[in-house]
């Protein structure tokens, strides 16, 4: 099969191989037995096409070759096996050899003929010298190679491991040809024939001792099925990188940790506008704007109603009555009711009912906290069912069921009152005595006289839009505020809130830049991650190369499932960070640690941040792998070993 003529070789002026000339024929075990540096790794690098020689000719096959072998032709052919063997190290011994061929009961058959079918699920980084040298034997004749390029293949391996390797060598020497070189007294026993390498000042000499007798041995011939091809999508075999089991999970873990806290520092440093708007719409849950008319035209409750996004609209009963008493006698009737809306939904604090329920009939009140307790104390539950006779201006003594009372108001739930037209003070200003005779009517029981021109005591009127949605209600505030101010209306918020600004200012100021930094840090993180891990596992790569699948192949195939690996990672730590900031807010609610909402979601720069760390991704990631797209399994082998 191949045939040497007078092959020289000379290395920095240094003659290594001189007139060899031999005859190898298409199987057989061939032993280069020599010291080291006698040339035998010389020799097997010319043969597989790693070095060019001076002088001689190489056949193989009937095709001559002069000053170097075509590598390409002989890595068709031949298998080169050194010391340090090649496997994909996030695969186990079956997906490396399902690479090859993916018949997955020809490779038991042909793990358990040569002893190694307990390490099917075993990863190489935990197989001996000697297991991986008998693997990449299996590896080699399932892909079909003829030729076994060896270079001291058992020179790190204990006695034991190095018969186990001979023996196999044995085993197969009928099938394929075997050119191995060693310097182990050893393998001589195991060699059909044995090519000794002398290392001289002057002249290398070649001798050849041909053994008379060959050692007894059992045969084994390898499958017919596993040499038919089969392959397994590129995807299958790179999906496992991303794998627990071979990422490091220290690493990963902290990745994750500072990707949930880039996140959180994005939600944390939002524009002042976004974060005020944030704060009306979550936190205060402001969903309602006030209009005071004068001299309104008929039908103006019935327009307000068909506005686009409003769910109710309220009469304001303080507004109705006159704006001053010029009469001595005393007032007898309400003065000032608060109004809600009859629908729960479109009161956002329906929820904070204590006793009873919500609204259920017209003529319905619910009392406030402070009143329950000072008309019944403890026992404040008893009054549902109870009714109150009051008497309204130009409506007259009206019979009132108490059907609900509310629970005490926090400072925000204050301010989603404050919005609506109802006062009630914060903190220290706080005094319940101020509010024990604070009750609310259903907004059915003034809707009623909405149209009603004997109801009102001047040409004011005063209405509460409730929206759909805070952002309804924002939209129609800000198309309309300068319309009604040409009229002589006035349409406002009952929120002051707009002092805050100045404080969102100076927290956007401070944690932006940390946001950015924390970004940064991660993306940097990230990328060196990626590095160290490609750094120690590239020569996968070129295993797969060995294995059939285009380089190219397999960078873009990796890029991607990068990429798509990263996209998971990022949305779980948006889950994450999402549900962190929102615990921190919940508890803030309740318990008021800060006077605003902590966290706020500003969805634009989480999307700058992701795409940019998906971006650096993909860049770093081909820049880095882009080196080994043009490098194979013999070039592997040449950055990975001596050539001489």
């Amino acid at each position: 099969m191949i045939k040497c003529e007078y092959i020289d070789k000379i290395y920095k002026d240094e003659v290594v191989i001189e007139n060899f000339t031999y005859e190898f024929e298409n199987t057989g075990f061939y032993l280069l037995f020599g010291e080291s540096g006698s040339g035998k790794t010389t020799f097997l690098n010319i043969l597989a096409g790693l070095l060019s020689y001076e002088k001689g000719q190489v056949v193989i096959e009937g095709n001559e070759y002069e000053n170097i072998v075509d590598k390409e032709y002989m890595s068709q052919k031949a298998d080169y096996i050194t010391q340090d063997t090649f496997f994909v190290d996030f695969l186990d011994i079956l997906d490396n050899l399902k690479m090859i061929n993916n018949d997955e009961e020809g490779i038991k058959q042909s793990l358990d003929r040569f002893g190694l079918l307990s390490k099917l699920k075993e990863y190489p980084s935990k197989l001996s010298g000697g297991e991986k040298q008998r693997l990449a034997i299996v590896r080699s004749l399932m892909n079909g190679k003829k030729i076994l390029l060896l270079d001291e293949p058992t020179a790190s391996l204990d006695n034991e491991n190095k018969i186990k390797v001979f023996e196999l060598l044995s085993q197969i020497k009928d099938e394929v040809l075997i050119v191995c070189s060693s310097h182990d007294q050893m393998a001589m026993d195991y060699a059909d024939e044995v090519i000794k390498f002398e290392k001289m000042h002057s002249k290398k000499t070649y001798k050849e001792e041909v053994k008379e007798e060959r050692i007894n041995e059992k045969k084994c011939v390898v499958s017919e099925v596993v040499s038919k091809k089969n392959k397994v999508k590129i995807s299958y075999f790179l999906k496992k990188w991303f794998s627990s089991k071979r990422k490091s999970k220290v690493s990963s873990v902290l990745f994750f940790v500072f990707l949930t806290v880039a996140m959180c520092m994005c939600m944390l440093a939002d524009t002042p506008q976004n974060r005020l708007d944030s704060n009306i719409e979550y936190l205060y849950k402001v969903n309602m704007c006030m209009l005071r008319t004068y001299g309104e035209e008929p039908g103006e409750y019935q327009r307000l109603c068909e506005i686009d996004g409003v769910k109710e609209v309220i009469l304001d009963y303080g507004l109705c009555l006159p704006l001053d008493n010029e009469s001595s006698m005393p007032i007898t009737y309400e003065f000032n009711v608060p109004v809600l809306p009859s629908s729960k939904e479109a009161f956002k604090l329906s929820d904070k009912i204590k006793y009873g329920s919500y609204f259920t009939d017209k003529n319905q009140i619910i009392l406030s906290a402070e009143m329950a307790e000072s008309l019944m104390g403890s026992e404040a539950e008893k009054l549902i069912g109870q009714t109150l006779e009051k008497e309204f201006y130009g409506i007259g003594k009206v019979e009132l069921e108490i059907v609900g009372i509310f629970d005490y108001f926090n400072d925000f739930e204050k301010e989603h009152m404050r919005a609506m037209g109802v006062n009630i003070a914060k903190g220290k200003r706080y005094n319940k005595v101020n509010y024990e005779s604070l009750w609310y009517i259903n907004g059915d029981f003034m809707s009623q006289y909405a149209d009603d021109k004997e109801f009102y005591a001047g040409n004011q009127r005063g209405y509460t839009l409730y929206f759909d949605s805070y952002s309804s209600m924002k939209k129609y505030y800000d198309d309309n505020y300068e319309m009604y101010d040409e009229r002589g209306d006035f349409l406002f918020n009952g929120l002051r809130v707009g002092n805050k600004l100045g404080l969102f200012d100076l927290l956007y100021k401070v944690f932006m830049p940390l946001s950015y930094f924390v970004a940064l840090f991660s993306i940097i993180f990230y990328i060196n991650l990626t590095k160290t891990e490609l750094t120690y596992n590239n020569k996968f790569i070129s295993v797969m190369d060995y294995a059939g699948y285009k380089v190219k192949k397999v960078v873009n195939t990796f890029i991607l499932l990068n990429w798509l690996h990263l996209v998971k990672t990022c949305l779980l730590g948006m889950i994450s960070a999402l549900a962190l900031t929102k615990l921190v807010n919940v508890i803030n609610e309740k318990y008021i640690f800060v006077e605003f909402r902590i966290f706020t979601y500003n969805i634009t720069m989480l999307l700058i941040f992701i795409g940019v760390l998906l971006t650096a991704s993909i860049a770093f990631t081909y820049a880095f792998l882009i080196k080994f797209k043009k490098i194979n399994w013999y070039e592997n082998i040449i950055e990975n070993r001596d050539l001489l």
